[in-house]
């Protein structure tokens, strides 16, 4: 079984995925993932949580705006680890999102991170 490790920002935007959050865990269940849940504590912690665990992950997912991508790919970066994101946009504006054609409805953005939808993305240095 593949492993997903699932970051939550629960102060993102309004909270939507707090609605859907069992729907997301089925789909990503359905999709062949052990998924691990870990719920935002602070500033830097998704940097910190992915230095010391991220590489265990086949796929690593974020739910929040663009403040917590950019701290997950903060974390990946100067992890140097090399596993997809999957991002589920739930922040108030959502600019990464909205630039780069991502659905911001929780459950389809879910569906495509699970069926293995993939665009490269180069984050610059």
């Amino acid at each position: 079984m593949k492993r997903l490790l699932f970051f939550i920002n629960p102060n993102a935007g309004h909270a939507e995925i707090r609605g859907t959050l069992m729907e997301v865990l089925e789909i990503f269940s359905a999709g062949g993932y052990e998924v691990t849940v870990h719920m935002t504590t602070g500033p830097r912690d998704l940097t910190r949580q992915i230095a010391a665990r991220g590489a265990q992950y086949d796929l690593i997912v974020c739910t929040g705006g663009d403040g917590t991508l950019n701290e997950v790919i903060h974390g990946l970066a100067t992890a140097n680890i090399d596993v997809p994101l999957g991002y589920i946009p739930c922040g108030s504006t959502n600019d990464f999102a909205a630039s780069h054609g991502l659905s911001t409805d929780i459950s389809e953005a879910a569906e495509h991170i699970a069926s293995g939808y993939s665009t490269r993305y180069d984050i610059g240095c």
